[in-house]
């Protein structure tokens, strides 16, 4: 994600110093980006919506060639969040958009197609059908470390309820001029 941190990864382990915020809840990157937007006076500091974040994740073309699309994921042998900029950035000069942590998006959730691999995904961790219906959940884009597969993409998707909170669950958020 876009936001770091600095010290100990999140099961006690020592990391590499430059590491994506994780664990993080919807409501707690409002309260954050409130405060931090009233620190500074003219601040706009949000969370992209869906379609901002799938657009500079490809910057409308899809993976672009350069960027290796294999992702910190559970088959490719990764247990904890991964040291950001470590890969090559994208086309629109972001790095980690894909792997690594989920990141929240602004938008509340839409229908989801069927079979899409991100409700799979959440099944395969415990969660039932009843919980993944709730109305109220919050978009997530660009897959995280805890996921089986080994190659994310632009379009892979999911929704979680506003105050739910993973390992594999950051943010990176945007500013207006």
């Amino acid at each position: 994600g876009g936001a770091c941190r600095t010290g100990v990864g999140s099961v006690g382990q020592p990391q590499a110093l430059n590491l994506p915020i994780e664990n993080v809840a919807w409501t707690d990157v409002q309260l954050f980006l409130t405060a931090l937007n009233a620190k500074i006076p003219g601040l706009v500091a949000r969370l992209p919506s869906e379609i901002e974040w799938a657009w500079v994740a490809s910057r409308g073309q899809g993976i672009p060639a350069n960027v290796d699309p294999i992702a910190w994921t559970r088959s490719s042998g990764v247990r904890n969040p991964q040291e950001v900029k470590t890969r090559q950035a994208n086309a629109a000069g972001l790095h980690d958009m894909l792997g690594n942590v989920w990141e929240w998006c602004a938008d509340p959730w839409a229908d989801q197609p069927v079979n899409d691999p991100g409700i799979e995904r959440l099944l395969c961790l415990g969660r039932s059908s009843e919980q993944l219906a709730g109305d109220g959940r919050r978009v997530l884009r660009g897959g995280g470390f805890l996921d089986k597969a080994s190659v994310v993409s632009p379009d892979q998707r999911t929704g979680e309820q506003p105050n739910y909170r993973s390992r594999d669950i950051g943010f990176r958020f945007v500013v207006n001029q």
